[in-house]
């Protein structure tokens, strides 16, 4: 009997409300600097990604903390925008949701300043865990180790896979000892400049495989991506386009990995539909201004003579 789910996709916590801002150069220390405002909107990293993945036709739910405030309602109204359904989320008592503020260069370039006031971690309640198991995978990002290895342990119980973007600042202790999470990770996503910061070279990416992790994805931005597989490594560049703003290009990336490894592409098709994705998004201005639907992506996977087939 084929089990039917809810969900493609559940994703846990990482909405913020972004101020963007045009700036000539980052400011020097003790430097005023004119900035010009380029807009509010909705954005967060994990809450990327729950968009992108929904505007590429998948079935998307999203469940964490939004502050009872103006910016919780910019976050409320950005996932319907894209029909992302929010799970036990309920009035906070928090004053004010997590924001950054985007400083944008003329190249496209931006820095982020993340600010979490209260600094929630994604509940785990029954209403949330009742819904991850009725989803084909589960994504987040590890805010911390003891509530990233409780996912796991969660993922594992039930039987969903675990998608992890791997941030730097997010999880400070060595990601090749944590044997028992990562036996829950299906598609693990890695930053090369996290991977820097935390000294992590490709041998320790190939550990991650060994430990369990189906497919370790080593984004690098403008240089492309490398997917390693027990099957062997794969690698992409990045297309070349115009660029007005890369905010949101990599959460892009991620949804439309996913998406291709829901329907069953190979990783060579993955990273190539999920690099041509990200190409389309960082195009347009904010986070999520360029997602694109998976028609546009193949659209453009062909007007670059790139078809996956």
């Amino acid at each position: 009997m084929t089990q039917t789910f809810d969900y493609d996709v559940f994703c846990l916590g990482g909405a913020a409300v972004d101020w963007i801002l045009r700036v000539p150069r980052l400011p020097q220390p003790d430097e005023k600097l004119v900035a010009t405002f380029a807009g509010r909107v909705a954005g967060g990293l994990v809450a990327n990604t729950a968009c992108a993945a929904a505007r590429l036709g998948l079935r998307v739910a999203w469940s964490g903390y939004v502050g009872d405030d103006e910016g919780g309602e910019i976050l409320r109204r950005g996932f319907e925008d894209f029909g992302v359904e929010l799970v036990g989320l309920e009035p906070s008592s928090m004053t004010l949701s997590d924001f950054t503020v985007i400083l944008l260069e003329p190249s496209g370039r931006r820095t982020i300043l993340v600010v979490s006031p209260e600094r929630r971690l994604p509940p785990l309640t029954d209403a949330v865990i009742n819904t991850m198991a009725k989803a084909r995978l589960v994504y987040t990002v590890p805010w911390t180790a003891d509530w990233i290895r409780e996912v796991a342990r969660i993922c594992k119980r039930i039987g969903v896979p675990l998608v992890l973007d791997m941030e730097a600042s997010n999880f400070g202790s060595p990601l090749e000892d944590e044997n028992d999470l990562l036996s829950a990770v299906c598609l693990l996503f890695c930053p090369q400049e996290s991977m820097e910061n935390l000294s992590i070279g490709e041998e320790t990416a190939w550990n991650f495989i060994r430990a369990g992790v189906e497919q370790v994805v080593i984004t690098q931005g403008a240089e492309g991506a490398t997917v390693l597989t027990r099957d062997g490594k794969f690698s992409s560049p990045a297309f070349k386009v115009p660029v007005v703003d890369t905010t949101g290009a990599g959460d892009c990336f991620h949804a439309a990995y996913i998406a291709a490894w829901l329907w069953g592409w190979s990783p060579f098709q993955a990273v190539r539909f999920a690099s041509a994705a990200a190409a389309l998004s960082v195009q347009h201005l904010g986070a999520r201004g360029g997602f694109p639907t998976r028609e546009r992506v193949l659209e453009f996977l062909s007007e670059q003579g790139a078809a996956l087939w």
